[in-house]
C-alpha cells in the first residue's frame, strides 16, 4: 500500500502516517515549510521498515501538487491512499476577516483537497485497482463557534465535495469518507488551548478530555483498510462525543 499524506510533517498528519505505517503502507510525506520535521519523519518510519519520502509542496498551488503527484508516482509507480490532512485555520471574526484570509484559508482547506483528489483520482481510475481518499474536516462544520467564519466554511465545502466525489468515484472502486476531529492536542492548537479554554471544552466533551493525534489516525488507517471497503461517503465524528451534546450547551466564548 502506498499513501500519500499532505501537511505531514507534524500533528494529526504525522500522526496519520505513523499509523498507516504500522498498517503497512509506505508514505509520502507532504510538506509546506518545515523541511527538518519532514525528513527527521522519513527516518522514523524507515525505522520501522517502511519506505517513505518526502515532497515540498503548497496543496493550494495545482501546479504544485501536480508535481507532488507525479514525483510520488515517478517513486512508487501508483497511489492506492490520499489522505488529504493538509489544514490551517485564521481565527477572525467576520469583520475582522480579509479577503486575503478569506482566501488563504480556502486555498487551503478546500482547493487543496479538490486538486489533490482530482490529481489522485485521475491515476486511479486509469489503474483500475480502486483506492481510498480520506479527508479531514471539523467538528465545527456542525456548530457556529466565533472566531472560525472561514475555517468551519471551508471544511463544510470539503464535506459537500467529499459526498460528491464519494458518488462519482464509488463505480471505480474507489471510497471517499471524511473523519472530522474534535478539538485535538497539537502544536496548532498550542495557543488557543489555554487552561481555561480547555477546562470549558472538557466539561462539553462526554469523555472529559480532547483527543490525542493517534485517536484520530486510527479511525483514518480503519478507513484506509480492507475492513472498510463498504464505507464511502460518510463524515465520521472523532470527538470524544462531543456532537451529541446539546447545541445549547456549546460556550459562545470559547476562543
Amino acid at each position: 500500500m502506498i499513501a500519500l499524506v499532505t501537511g505531514a510533517s507534524r500533528g494529526i498528519g504525522r500522526a496519520i502516517c505513523h499509523g498507516l505505517a504500522d498498517y503497512g503502507a509506505d508514505i509520502v510525506i507532504n510538506y509546506r515549510e518545515r523541511l527538518d520535521l519532514a525528513q527527521e519523519l522519513v527516518g522514523s518510519l524507515q525505522e520501522s521498515r517502511r519506505q517513505a519520502i518526502a515532497i515540498k509542496a503548497d496543496v493550494s498551488d495545482h501546479d504544485q501538487v501536480e508535481s507532488m503527484v507525479q514525483q510520488a508516482l515517478d517513486h512508487f509507480g501508483h497511489i492506492d491512499v490520499l489522505v488529504n490532512n493538509a489544514g490551517i485555520n485564521v481565527r477572525k471574526s467576520l469583520l475582522e476577516t480579509s479577503n486575503e484570509d478569506w482566501d488563504t484559508v480556502f486555498g487551503v482547506n478546500s482547493s487543496g483537497p479538490f486538486y489533490c483528489t482530482r490529481a489522485v483520482a485521475q491515476h486511479m481510475v486509469s489503474r483500475g485497482k480502486g483506492g481510498r481518499i480520506i479527508n479531514l474536516s471539523s467538528i465545527l462544520t456542525r456548530y457556529g463557534m466565533v472566531d472560525r467564519l472561514a475555517y468551519s466554511a471551508s471544511k463544510a465545502a470539503l464535506e459537500g465535495f467529499s459526498r460528491c466525489c464519494a458518488q462519482e468515484l464509488a463505480p471505480h472502486n474507489i471510497t471517499v469518507n471524511v473523519v472530522a476531529p474534535g478539538t485535538t492536542n497539537t502544536e496548532i492548537n498550542q495557543e488557543f488551548l489555554t487552561p481555561s479554554v480547555q477546562k470549558i471544552l472538557e466539561q462539553r466533551i462526554a469523555v472529559g478530555r480532547i483527543a490525542e493525534p493517534h485517536e484520530i489516525a486510527a479511525m483514518v488507517t480503519y478507513l484506509a483498510s480492507d475492513q472498510a471497503s463498504y464505507i464511502t461517503g460518510q463524515i465520521i465524528r472523532v470527538d470524544g462525543g462531543w456532537s451529541s451534546c446539546d447545541p445549547s450547551t456549546v460556550q459562545r466564548d470559547v476562543k
